[in-house]
């Protein structure tokens, strides 16, 4: 999974890498206090998300989840 640009202050891209091999894997986008603000079943190449959407500056955690819910990979991403 790649992340970019980060930081970021306009859109994120996710890039899934070889998604089809994620069938029922979850993509999930924590900030600093623990709210979740993404969710997403991981069915796309590719996510291009508004960094409005998000929340406000800070720093994020970019989780994937497989299809038992267990965590795979953390990633952190920071909004300017």
């Amino acid at each position: 999974m790649l992340v970019y640009p980060n930081p970021s202050n306009d859109i994120v891209i996710i890039d899934n890498g070889d998604y089809l091999s994620m069938s029922g894997y979850t993509l999930k986008i924590i900030n600093s206090i623990g709210q979740e603000v993404f969710n997403s079943t991981i069915n796309v190449s590719q996510f291009q998300i508004p960094v409005s959407v998000l929340g406000s500056v800070g720093l994020y955690y970019i989780q994937v989840f497989d299809y038992n819910s267990s965590l795979l990979e953390t990633k952190k991403l920071i909004l300017n």
